[in-house]
Parts: structure tokens; C-alpha cells; sequence
């Protein structure tokens, strides 16, 4: 059942265990996965004449663009080994966005891929709450302890991208609420909110706040039902207020007295040394994951990042793949409300929005351009749209002639798999 085996690679590839001897430091367990799953996909993908490659292409360009670009500069600057390991990582990301394409070919299919990040952050809450280290950090005269679980090697170690996990779950989780299924779904949905919370306050990143703050605001501009969702905001603001320790209230604050601050800073000097790659290397960078051989750290925002390492015309392109997300989830909002069933729908819609409404404002302090849920969001973002589109074009009346009527109900009866809703026509 690839779908199946979809969801589960979806699962490790948030978790992604690491297998660190010499030998095989870049095979890791979501790449197996990933040919186990090919090897069912692709003969789906071959017989099904309701999908043609070419829909997952032309919803898809851009970042297969972006992949272009990226290899390209990978090749430009030497194929350096740090270039090469993003090179080959990123193809997979490509091949996970087209299966994407291919499997969220329903409401319940997409749901299904958010359910499987959720089940996988509420993996990496556990060992958060029983394996987990800290981080002391200085700034002025104030100490603050930080959840950080880089020790467990994950694919969310740090405390940032701690932060922005729980965050992106926790948005999840609220729009699941405005769905139709169960009950019981929706209060263990609670539970977990509960959980992801408590992790979010104790990684205390300042970056992941502030884009949880903007995808707060999109989660109540775009729900259609605004005193709910004023009066559920209001308890996320009492429950912040009342269970939120002090320390991360005064580590918000620190954001106007930057001087003081040494992650700050150094940022500051970060960007100011990626302004500097931008300005020597402006077509094709220094290449991929090729930073840090200029600087102490990473880029920690992904706009210089993208530009720094891969040149202008990639960082141009990333800024798309966003923008066509933003797209791609305003439209499928708009069709989805004028469905008389619609409501799974508007809340893929709304939560694909607030996601990458997030992922939008953290990443001017996170370097994540070429971090794989970036991807994942806008490709949820456009099955959406897709799902969105082929229902209300079922809507329509069908035809006068009976033939092609009956030809439409009754074609792919006998498939094992549930019929794909692209290109019913």
C-alpha cells in the first residue's frame, strides 16, 4: 500500500534518524523509504490515466527550477562534498513533492500527511521531555536555559528548529479543530496541542515567536467563523499568560536590546558576511551548503542564504515558490467556500496558509531555504488547490448525454486504489 508507505516515510523524514559511521554518513533511513515507495508509485503513476507527470510538473516548477539552480551552482563552484550531500538531498525532496502531488489527491489523503508530522512531532516531544539537554545563554546581565536536543542528531535538534516544529504542529492542530471528523480526534488534537506548547515555551526562540505571532494573525484573517476563532485566541492568550514562565517573556524582550545579545550580534555578522558573498558571487554563489566556509556559522536567514550560496536569480525563485504557495492556498480558500462540504477543505487551506505564513517571517532569522518542510507546505498547499478545483468542477452539471454520464460514474470501478480526483474530466 505505497500511500501507506508514503505516510510513513513522511514520519521518518521529519524524524530522520541518522546513522553516523564513516561509511555510511549519508545514507539515512528516509532514503531507503523513499525507493521502497518509488517501487509502488511509479507503476500507479504509469497506469493511471488520470494523472499525467506533467500535472505534478507544471504545479511544481518552480522548485524544480530552484533544484536547477542549485545544482548548477554546485557544478560552478566545484561540486564541493558539502555541495554534493544537498545536491542529492534536495533530488529527494523533488521526488517527495511529485509523490505528494500524486497521493493528496483528497481532503482525508492530505490530512493524512499532516496527521503523519503530527504523529512524528509528538515522537520528538517525547524524547524532548525525556532525553533532552540545555542550553545556557547569556544575554546582558540575564541567563536563560533553552531546550536543545542536538545530541539525539535529529532532523529538529536545535532550539529554533525546535521552536518552529511545535509551532508548525501546534497551527496544525488548531485548524484540524475546524474539520468534520470525530470528536475524539479533535480532543486528542487538544491533547497535543497541550504537549507541543509546553516544548515550544521551552525552546524559547525568539524566531519561531515572532512567526508564530504572524501565523496567529493569518489563522484569524482568513477563518471564516471570526468569533470562534476570537474567542479560541483568547484562551491561547490566557493559557500563554497564566502557564508561560517569566524567562521566556524576558527573552522576547531582548529583541529591542540586541547590542547586549551575542546570538544577535552574531547574526548581524553573519548577514553582513552574506551581503558581502552576495555582492562578490551574484549569479551562482559559493554553492550550496558552501557557506560556512566563509563564516563561524550558518547564514541564519534564508534569504541571504539562498542568495549567498546559489546567487540572486535562486534566491528570486525561493521567493516565488512562497508567493505560489500563498497563491495556490488563497485560491483553493476561495473554491473551497463554495462547496456545501467544504469544510475539511477551507481548513487544509487555512492551516497551509498559516504555515507559510510562519515559515515566511522565521525565516529572516533561520537559515532553512533548502530544509525540506519548506517544500512539503507549499506542495500540500497546491494538492489543496488541485482537490479544491476538481470538486467544484464536480458541481457542475455533467452533460445531456447518458453514455458519458454513466461512462463517468462507473470508470475505475473495479481499481483497488480509491480513484484520483486530478483530471477528472
Amino acid at each position: 500500500m505505497p500511500y501507506l508507505g508514503f505516510l510513513f516515510f513522511l514520519f521518518w523524514t521529519i524524524l530522520r534518524p541518522q546513522d553516523d559511521r564513516p561509511n555510511v554518513a549519508q545514507l539515512h533511513y528516509p532514503m531507503v523509504l523513499l525507493l521502497c515507495v518509488l517501487l509502488g508509485t511509479v507503476p500507479r503513476m504509469a497506469k493511471d490515466q488520470r494523472f499525467s507527470i506533467m500535472l505534478a510538473v507544471g504545479r511544481l516548477y518552480l522548485i524544480l527550477i530552484y533544484f536547477l539552480l542549485m545544482f548548477a551552482s554546485a557544478v560552478a563552484t566545484g561540486y564541493t562534498p558539502h555541495s554534493g550531500y544537498r545536491v542529492s538531498e534536495f533530488f529527494v525532496v523533488v521526488l517527495t513533492c511529485i509523490m505528494l502531488v500524486y497521493w493528496g489527491s483528497s481532503e482525508s489523503r492530505i490530512w493524512g500527511v499532516m496527521a503523519a508530522f503530527v504523529v512524528a512531532g509528538l515522537q520528538i516531544s517525547r524524547d524532548a521531555l525525556t532525553r533532552t539537554s540545555w542550553l545556557r545563554e547569556q544575554i546582558g546581565g540575564q541567563s536563560f536555559d533553552r531546550m536543545n536536543m542536538n545530541r539525539l542528531n535529529g532532523n529538529f535538534g536545535s532550539p529554533n528548529y525546535v521552536g518552529l516544529l511545535m509551532s508548525v504542529l501546534i497551527l496544525i492542530c488548531l485548524n484540524f479543530l475546524y474539520t468534520r471528523y470525530s470528536n475524539w480526534l479533535k480532543l486528542a488534537a487538544c491533547g497535543a496541542i497541550g504537549m507541543f506548547f509546553y516544548v515550544f515555551i521551552k525552546a524559547n526562540s525568539r524566531g519561531a515567536s515572532l512567526g508564530m505571532a504572524a501565523a496567529l494573525f493569518a489563522f484569524l484573517i482568513f477563518q471564516k467563523r471570526k468569533a470562534v476563532t476570537v474567542a479560541m485566541l483568547a484562551i491561547a492568550v490566557i493559557a500563554i499568560l497564566s502557564f508561560a514562565p517569566q524567562a521566556y517573556f524576558d527573552r522576547l524582550k531582548t529583541i529591542v536590546s540586541y547590542e547586549q545579545d551575542e546570538s544577535a550580534t552574531n547574526r548581524l555578522e553573519l548577514w553582513q558576511i552574506g551581503i558581502s558573498l552576495i555582492r562578490d558571487h551574484p549569479l551562482v554563489g559559493v554553492g550550496p551548503d558552501n557557506f560556512m566556509d566563509y563564516a563561524f556559522d550558518g547564514p541564519h536567514d534564508c534569504y541571504i542564504q539562498a542568495a549567498a550560496e546559489m546567487g540572486i536569480p535562486a534566491a528570486i525563485v525561493y521567493c516565488a515558490i512562497l508567493i505560489s504557495g500563498f497563491i495556490a492556498g488563497i485560491s483553493a480558500l476561495r473554491l473551497s467556500r463554495k462547496l456545501p462540504d467544504g469544510d475539511n477543505l477551507r481548513a487544509l487551506a487555512v492551516a497551509a496558509l498559516c504555515l507559510l505564513a510562519h515559515i515566511t517571517v522565521q525565516g529572516f532569522t533561520t537559515g532553512f531555504a533548502h530544509r525540506e518542510f519548506v517544500y512539503f507546505i507549499v506542495a500540500c498547499a497546491q494538492c489543496t488547490y488541485l482537490v479544491a478545483r476538481d470538486r467544484t468542477k464536480q458541481m457542475a452539471p455533467i452533460g445531456p448525454n447518458p453514455a458519458t454520464a454513466f461512462a463517468r460514474t462507473s470508470h475505475g470501478s473495479d481499481n483497488v486504489l480509491p480513484p484520483l480526483s486530478y483530471g477528472s474530466s
